[in-house]
């Protein structure tokens, strides 16, 4: 006998945004939208840990900058090591703390296959009060809090 599918609503998924990457708009950094705010319940971390789907990882500092929130110090390391174009398509998957899954897609709308080589990944790099210092092994992230007047959309 086949079980009914259960519905999946929409809170038992991550939340997710998405993002073209535009090279003249977000080579050096890339705004977070703002709606998307609201699922940092525990505070900002300073930084992020974006993941790609090979298991690289990358540390990417967080700023605030007119009311908008960027991925700042970082992302461009993340540009470059995954090769992004004009056109690609990015999804960046929210873990609830303070880390991304991102997937990337090409222009042929299939999931990139990016280089594992020459990636830093492994240590987590956390910046505490304008120092930078390599995180526990518990993983663990100190978290300031930014006062918050972001725009709707």
């Amino acid at each position: 006998m086949v079980e009914p599918r259960r519905k999946i609503s929409y809170s038992d998924k991550k939340p997710q945004f998405f993002k073209i990457f535009v090279p003249d708009q977000c080579s050096e950094q890339l705004r977070i939208p703002p709606a998307f705010v609201k699922h940092f319940k525990s505070g900002l971390p300073l930084m992020f840990k974006l993941t790609s789907p090979a298991k690289k990882s990358w540390a990417v500092d967080v700023n605030k900058i007119d009311d908008y929130l960027y991925f700042q110090k970082g992302w461009s390391k993340f540009v470059e090591d995954n090769s992004l174009e004009a056109g690609d398509f990015l999804i960046f998957c929210f873990d609830g703390n303070s880390s991304f899954y991102v997937s990337i897609f090409g222009k042929n709308n299939c999931q990139k296959e990016v280089a594992t080589t020459s990636m830093e990944s492994d240590q987590t790099l956390l910046r505490l009060q304008g120092n930078r210092q390599a995180s526990e092994p518990s993983g663990k992230l100190d978290y300031r809090a930014i006062e918050w007047k972001g725009r709707d959309s």
